[in-house]
């Protein structure tokens, strides 16, 4: 069944697509066909990084990417008071819609410049931790129970995190934003946009959250067709990096799609889940991501 935002007039989406990926853009089109959001969003054209020049740090692909986020805003900037920003490659949860219109009612955008419906999680123990400590309450509720209240914001300046997958951003501050992005163009890009995106929060230019837990997430399909025919040992580091970040989604299917893949990546990396070593590490590991846990 289909289900709407309570106030859909509140903001506007933009997924990025380049035009030679159409298979991605019918995916995307096709879950926002279902999820009743069709009159919301709609497709922003991607820089093919294919057509571009490398800079000294950066690869071409990478150059479009900074391009396109740049370009998307501009574009978007006098349309509503708040835009949603997307990688093609998103999945949405019911609650997402729901949940950015309660922030803009609730003004928490008045404390914020971008919010975050999900980010690519690093392997940082102290990240995970501040998750798992927030996710404890959330493991218990059944998704169909979850209201746009009970989602709570962590705020970024703080934390490590990649991606820009997707993110809802105050108009007010875009133009503040791509004069940012336009000084770094102008010197080459030399940084990736998530990074240079990081380096904003981390240095008190831009505030920025993320909903918790996670509103949306990585297609598993595109991640596996991404990785392969690169070395197995990276793909697979891809894979894992994209299920940590799957383990925090609001819709996760853990045991119906995610173990298995797990299973799998353990057996390709032959690791001995018996060895009395690699078990205690692991309990211990365990302990240290607790409650019970105290740092000091």
């Amino acid at each position: 069944m289909s289900r709407r935002p309570s106030v859909p007039n509140l903001y506007e989406g933009y997924f990025i697509n380049l035009d030679r990926s159409v298979d991605r853009r019918e995916k995307f089109e096709k879950q926002i066909e279902t999820l009743g959001l069709s009159e919301i969003y709609r497709r922003f054209p991607a820089v093919d990084g294919s057509t571009l020049n490398p800079t000294m740090r950066l690869k071409a692909r990478s150059v479009g990417a900074f391009l396109s986020h740049r370009n998307v805003l501009v574009e978007a900037k006098d349309k509503r008071p708040f835009v949603h920003i997307l990688e093609d490659d998103t999945i949405f949860s019911e609650q997402m819609a729901p949940a950015i219109c309660f922030a803009i009612e609730r003004r928490l955008f008045d404390r914020f410049d971008v919010i975050f419906t999900d980010i690519a999680v690093q392997a940082d123990l102290n990240f995970m931790r501040v998750l798992e400590a927030n996710f404890e309450g959330f493991s218990q509720k059944r998704i169909g129970d979850f209201e746009p209240k009970d989602v709570t914001l962590i705020d970024l300046k703080r934390f490590g995190f990649a991606g820009l997958p997707s993110y809802v951003i105050d108009a007010r501050c875009i133009d503040r934003l791509v004069a940012r992005y336009d000084n770094e163009i102008r010197r080459g890009p030399n940084i990736p946009i998530d990074l240079f995106v990081r380096k904003e929060i981390y240095e008190g230019r831009l505030r920025a959250a993320c909903f918790f837990p996670f509103l949306s997430t990585v297609n598993f399909d595109d991640v596996v067709v991404t990785t392969t025919g690169r070395d197995d040992e990276i793909g697979d580091t891809r894979l894992v990096l994209a299920l940590l970040r799957y383990a925090y989604f609001i819709g996760a299917d853990l045991e119906g799609r995610a173990v298995p893949l797990l299973d799998e990546i353990i057996r390709r990396a032959k690791l001995n889940i018996k060895d009395p070593h690699r078990t205690f590490l692991t309990h211990l590991l365990g302990f240290i991501l607790s409650n019970s846990f105290k740092v000091l």
